[in-house]
């Protein structure tokens, strides 16, 4: 929304009523630019002294100097969507490069499977694009977390919206520089490696809506054994690690197609995991967030699982411990 040109309504002092304007006399008006009371609209405006924002005024804000400023508002960051439809779900997170990275969830209509979850890229000249994720979504309300990946040594964010299943991004982002048919070169001289993106799995890429997938070259600036020839993509597109996904049913100890995963949060590289319509929590082993298990004397680092007195409706950490918030009241 671009910003609206203000509208400032004051009482100006020694002001004295005329029949008409063009009798008017400069004597009878003064200039007022110190307004150390604000607005006010509760008081009868003709008690009130100079220097005084009365009702009329719109868009304006009185700042430390006491002088008016117009109200800075909102500005579209990107194209503005013609869906009408909210977002649900938001959340930033720092890469590996340290960039910061923005997604969101939304765009949910009445047809129910058009959902979308995007991020945030901005190009050298400023330029802001979203770029989708994922599409087809059934549900935007996104619950996300970050997390430690000690396999590939980067941060990643996991995220649930009600699936029985947990998927995690890492945020890496390049631009395409030439390819073959089997290759992909990035502009820069950082490796792919170093830009964030996987070595050692699940090695796919999204570029333009395009699934493609490597098999090596993460420690240069080319992707090998690239399938799907990417010579159909644009010189300049922007490369993306894809999402990965990873069914409740293929985790260890875990919670099972039934199970909707509703919320996720992480302490000391633990997962915690719940859902809204179930009153049993689950907690990961240290640094392996697909694995719930624990031994019948439990040892620390370990996984478990425990019963609530209500169903979870929050997590949150709080240095070494994680509050859980459930039903109504408690803690």
């Amino acid at each position: 929304m671009a910003n609206q040109l203000p509208k400032t309504v004051g009482r100006p002092q020694n002001y004295t009523a005329v029949g008409r304007l063009s009798g008017a006399k400069a004597k009878e008006y003064s200039i007022v630019s110190s307004y150390k009371m604000g607005y006010r609209n509760r008081e009868d405006i003709t008690n009130l002294p100079a220097g005084v924002l009365i009702v009329g005024s719109q868009n304006v804000l009185t700042n430390v100097s006491e002088r008016i400023q117009i109200r800075q508002g909102y500005a579209v960051d990107g194209a503005t969507s013609s869906v009408n439809a909210a977002i649900m779900g938001s959340y930033d997170f720092q890469t590996k490069t340290n960039g910061e990275t923005h997604l969101r969830a939304g765009f949910l209509t009445s047809a129910g499977n058009d959902g979308k979850l995007q991020y945030r890229y901005e190009d050298a000249s400023g330029n802001v694009t979203w770029y989708d994720l994922l599409t087809g979504l059934t549900s935007t309300s996104f619950n996300f977390t970050i997390y430690w990946n000690t396999t590939e040594t980067l941060r990643e964010t996991l995220f649930v919206n009600g699936s029985p299943q947990i998927q995690r991004w890492n945020g890496a982002t390049a631009l395409i520089q030439s390819s073959t048919v089997n290759t992909i070169t990035k502009t820069g001289t950082t490796s792919w490696k170093q830009a964030g993106f996987y070595a050692a799995g699940n090695k796919s890429l999204v570029i333009n809506g395009t699934t493609y997938t490597y098999t090596g070259g993460e420690s240069t600036t080319t992707l090998t054994g690239v399938a799907g020839d990417p010579t159909w993509e644009p010189i300049g597109s922007v490369v993306a690690q894809n999402v990965v996904t990873v069914l409740n049913t293929t985790m260890t100890s875990a919670p099972g197609a039934t199970f909707n995963n509703n919320l996720i949060s992480t302490l000391n590289n633990q997962v915690f995991l719940g859902s809204l319509t179930d009153s049993k929590i689950y907690i990961s082993k240290v640094n392996s967030y697909t694995d719930y298990s624990f031994s019948v004397v439990r040892l620390p680092g370990e996984g478990w699982n425990h019963i609530i007195d209500a169903n979870p409706i929050a997590f949150l950490p709080q240095e070494n411990y994680m509050y859980i918030a459930a039903g109504k009241d408690l803690w």
